[in-house]
Parts: structure tokens; sequence; C-alpha cells
């Protein structure tokens, strides 16, 4: 999970499809958050997620990384895209 993780600070609608193994740290504590998944045995979503509200839909395998403890844990970041909104 340290090497995928996703800050957010909007309010929008965030969908997490853990169709297959998904691994990943979610930090959106304002948005709602759906997470839907098909329930295979060897499927799931490992890591952890932060939401204002969070949704299962279908079966979803979730599995906390005990590692994460403390978290948010911001490690280094690498800008890959920017853009500049008008508001």
């Amino acid at each position: 999970p340290n090497n995928f993780q996703i800050n957010y600070g909007g309010t929008g609608l965030i969908n997490i499809s853990a169709g297959s193994k998904t691994y990943a740290v979610v930090n959106a504590p304002a948005a709602n958050i759906v997470m839907t998944g098909g329930g295979g045995p060897s499927d799931g979503f490992w890591g952890a997620v932060i939401g204002g509200t969070i949704t299962a839909q279908g079966t979803i395998n979730f599995h906390y990384d005990r590692s994460l403890t403390g978290f948010p844990s911001l490690g280094s970041y690498q800008e890959i895209s920017f853009r500049d909104v008008m508001y």
C-alpha cells in the first residue's frame, strides 16, 4: 500500500472497483467513497480507506494492513500531472 496512495481533499464521489487484487491507501476524509467488488476468493482490497462515508456494494474482501497503524503516512511525492483550475 505504501507504493500507491491517493490523498484527496475534495468532496466528490470516489468509486473503487476491487474486482481483482488491489493494494492501496486512500485518504479522502471529506469524500463519499463507494467500493464495489466481485468477491472472488483471491480478489480483494488490501490497505486502508478513510472517507466521509464508505459504502460497500457487492462482495468486498477487505484486508486492513496493520502495518498502516498511525496512518496516514504521507511518504514522498512525485508529481505526475498538474492542472490549474479557476474557481
